[in-house]
């Protein structure tokens, strides 16, 4: 657990996800921001995003 008793999964997912939405909120297309932020496909990024956002990342 981290030092928050957060899992370690959930914190670099939380991590990821702030940083991504940072990107979106600043323009960065879909594919950069997926690719910036560790993941293999928009596809499995937008499933990723809206899990932990409940909401798809280009809302």
């Amino acid at each position: 657990m981290s030092a928050g008793g957060e899992p370690p999964l959930r914190y670099l997912t939380r991590l990821r996800m702030q940083k991504a939405a940072a990107l979106l909120r600043e323009g960065a297309p879909l594919a950069k921001v997926s690719r910036l932020t560790g993941y293999s496909s928009e596809a499995s990024f937008s499933h990723a995003f809206r899990q932990w956002a409940g909401m798809a990342p280009g809302a």
